[in-house]
């Protein structure tokens, strides 16, 4: 039989002679319905109050599981991506290490051709000096035999060699 402070309150008991006092009786067992009404109330509400406690353990369960899941991908990603920043950075280096290497080698290719620029213009800057060194030698010698020089004149023509030489030697540097 389940018992509520309804049915504690509507008991009867059978009377006998010498029983108990019948108003004892009634107050004692409205105490008791009373009191067993509080303690039904306060285990409802108790039972209430898990529930409602579980739920939040439960939400906040979630939370956590969540929140770690959360913390997981974000710890897998941290990790890809800077994997991924290292091996663009390789990358990058890599490139810039082969676009100096050939800019070393389009140098080296520039100045090289540039140094042969360099012997084709001194080798013919020397068959230039050489042509006109002969050309004014001759020519030189063309005068002194049109013209019967003196001894002055001859030290004036050499003086003008000289010059010449001179001349020569400055167009050399």
């Amino acid at each position: 039989m389940k018992f509520t402070p309804l049915s504690i309150k509507k008991q009867q008991f059978k009377r006998s002679f010498r029983g108990y006092n019948v108003e004892e009786v009634r107050v004692y067992l409205e105490m008791l319905a009373s009191e067993y009404e509080n303690l039904l109330q306060e285990n409802k509400a108790m039972k209430e109050k898990i529930a409602m406690l579980e739920t939040e353990i439960s939400t906040y369960k979630q939370i956590e599981k969540n929140l770690h899941l959360a913390v997981t991908q974000a710890q897998e990603t941290a990790t890809k991506t800077i994997e991924n920043a290292k091996k663009q950075a390789e990358l990058l280096i890599k490139e810039a290490e082969l676009k100096a290497k050939e800019s070393i080698d389009k140098a080296k290719l520039e100045v090289s051709k540039i140094e042969n620029e360099i012997q084709i213009l001194k080798l013919e800057r020397d068959r230039i000096l050489k042509d006109l060194k002969n050309l004014l030698s001759s020519e030189l010698e063309k005068l002194n035999l049109f013209e019967p020089a003196t001894k002055s004149e001859t030290q004036g023509k050499i003086e003008e060699k000289i010059k010449l030489d001179d001349i020569i030697k400055n167009l050399e540097q």
